[in-house]
């Protein structure tokens, strides 16, 4: 799976399914957190994403003693790409509405 990028672009845009609707259809959460229509989740995304520390955040995922190596690699790949294509893309998009 984590040799496949159209598997892992499934968990970051389809997978897991957002409740978040509008118009009767589900929103994706990068398209709502770059909306900047709900104000309060804007400012969250302005306030938190520059604090998003990755590698502090991979040094846990690699300190689970529990997790196997295969879990470690694909924790830290998710949380890796939804830093980055999901939480920064949305800091950029409510940037470039500033």
């Amino acid at each position: 799976m984590l040799d496949d990028r159209r598997e892992i672009d499934l968990r970051l845009y389809v997978r897991p399914e957002s409740c978040i609707h509008r118009n009767g259809k589900r929103l994706g959460y990068l398209d709502f957190m770059s909306s900047d229509e709900v104000n309060d989740c804007s400012e969250a995304v302005r306030r938190m994403v520059p604090k998003v520390d990755i590698d502090q955040i991979a040094d846990i995922i690699e300190e689970c003693e529990e997790l196997s190596d295969i879990q470690r690699e694909f924790y830290l790949t998710m949380v890796t790409e939804r830093k980055e294509k999901t939480l920064d893309r949305a800091l950029e998009r409510l940037e470039s509405l500033d």
